[in-house]
């Protein structure tokens, strides 16, 4: 629970509002509930670059389903977080068979810097990143 606390009062104290490529697929999200869907075809950059069409999707279908699609995206990434702390007390409760072993890396878990400071930005890889560090 602090972690998920945690994550939640760093999302929602900071101004956090995406930049560079997250603001481009956000920008576009915008665009393709429009029904502009260029960004897709010929040399634009997402369509040079593929593996960024399932972000922009995602964002239009949040900003479609909610009034403040980018407090959504925050928040949603902030329960994949919180769901990440559990997923790694799991994981290690199994590899070492011991549920100490799980505890430890489970509070270490809710305050590794850099998957606090990922809160901030708004990523469609955030089940990913425990594993990175």
């Amino acid at each position: 629970m602090f972690g998920a606390a945690l994550r939640f009062f760093w999302i929602l104290s900071l101004d956090n509002r995406p930049v560079s490529d997250f603001a481009g697929m956000y920008i576009r999200s915008g665009m393709f509930l429009k029904g502009d869907y260029s960004m897709f075809h010929d040399k634009n950059y997402y369509a040079r670059f593929p593996h960024m069409t399932v972000t922009v999707l995602y964002f239009a279908l949040i900003r479609h389903l909610f009034a403040n699609g980018l407090l959504a995206i925050k928040v949603i990434n902030a329960l994949l977080s919180t769901l990440n702390i559990y997923l790694i007390f799991l994981i290690s409760k199994e590899v070492f068979n011991s549920k100490k072993s799980g505890s430890t890396l489970h509070i270490f878990q809710q305050f590794i810097q850099p998957l606090l400071h990922i809160q901030q930005y708004i990523v469609q890889k955030i089940l990913q990143c425990p594993f990175i560090f």
